[in-house]
């Protein structure tokens, strides 16, 4: 039985008997491939090639920065004609790549001068600073956009682009927004676990702008895309809603607090301020009484069942007798004294309580009292 095979030199066709391993079709083939083996292992043999194709190729000439003379590099990064131009030079200062003044660069690598290190990017909404950034300037750009002005001639063509920059952290303990450029404490800036010391590089307020333009610019969408939602999922929308609702019943009925005392103010026509809760007051002035000086419960009520001690917003001046809805005509006391005092001023209220006190001293001696 016979096998047709395939030269590996003359890619011929040829018959052989049996499977042997054969791969030539002939001697010459196998001496071709042969000698070429020898000619490769010889060491002179790649020499001479890389000899005779650099006598081929014409020579290089350059011109020389300082003495303007043009010479033939020895070298691939041979820049001047000679080593005394090369100090020369150096002396003289290097060029800024964005005014073209002389400098002496005080680090390895530096192209800017010192009014130019402090100056932002070329780019107009771009806010990074040589100064502060750990990115090479390089013609008065930042890296990315220089990166695109060498790829489509315009810093700001050209396709996908870095979204959000790296922030820049600071020695002490503040972070330079990548968008504003702003610096503020690692407080002002979102937590999040793949950003750099678990922090955005956005700050809060640039973060707020960037979601209401897009909420603005998505609305129907959104919209669409809720309802779509709500009717598919209605038995999970209504659980996420009683648990969003009792996670945050403190704030709403603080917010409706607020909201009763601005509304009897401007039904009073009095001037008002907003912000006044509880919680607030009670990092202002404590967990005191304003006037009995007993510790404030801040617990919600359940099913209506109040506590004397219970924690209320008191108006020192009453707002029907006059008083303003601020915070300095505001004051945390208990359920008892609020209800107590009613439309009372501070002084009728002490007045009030004195005579309470010695009503209950004279009941206490023995003496009727005549009330």
């Amino acid at each position: 039985m016979s096998l047709k095979l395939v030269c590996a030199e003359c890619r011929k066709t040829f018959v052989v008997a049996k499977k042997n391993g054969q791969k030539y079709c002939s001697t010459v083939c196998r001496q071709k491939v042969a000698n070429r083996k020898t000619r490769t292992k010889d060491p002179n043999y790649s020499k001479d090639r890389y000899a005779a194709a650099k006598a081929l190729k014409p020579p290089r000439t350059l011109e020389c920065p300082h003495c303007s003379s043009t010479f033939s590099p020895s070298g691939s990064t041979s820049k001047w004609c000679s080593k005394d131009c090369r100090a020369a030079s150096r002396r003289r200062g290097y060029s800024c790549q964005r005014c073209n003044s002389k400098f002496q660069p005080t680090t390895k690598g530096r192209k800017l001068c010192d009014v130019c290190l402090n100056q932002k990017c070329l780019v107009e909404n771009c806010t990074l600073i040589p100064s502060e950034a750990k990115v090479p300037f390089t013609s008065g750009y930042c890296n990315p956009h220089y990166l695109r002005l060498r790829a489509y001639g315009d810093p700001l063509a050209g396709g996908a682009f870095q979204a959000v920059r790296k922030a820049i952290d600071h020695e002490d303990g503040t972070r330079s927004c990548s968008k504003c450029g702003e610096r503020k404490p690692l407080d002002e800036y979102y937590k999040d676990r793949n950003g750099s010391l678990g922090r955005r590089a956005y700050c809060k307020s640039c973060v707020g702008k960037k979601m209401a333009v897009y909420y603005r610019e998505n609305a129907e969408d959104k919209k669409t895309k809720t309802r779509a939602f709500r009717r598919t999922n209605l038995e999970l929308v209504r659980t996420r809603d009683t648990q969003r609702y009792e996670r945050n019943k403190d704030k709403r009925i603080s917010l409706v607090e607020n909201q009763l005392h601005i509304r009897r103010a401007r039904r009073n026509q009095a001037p008002f301020e907003t912000g006044i809760t509880r919680v607030a007051l009670r990092k202002r002035d404590g967990d005191k009484c304003a006037y009995c000086e007993v510790t404030l419960n801040f617990v919600r009520a359940k099913n209506r069942k109040f506590s004397p001690e219970d924690a209320t917003i008191e108006h020192r001046l009453p707002l029907a007798r006059g008083g303003k809805h601020t915070w300095d005509n505001t004051v945390l006391a208990c359920r008892e004294c609020n209800l107590s005092k009613g439309m009372k001023t501070e002084n009728e209220f002490a007045q009030y309580l004195a005579e309470i006190a010695k009503a209950r001293s004279n009941v206490g001696k023995g003496i009727p009292d005549r009330n």
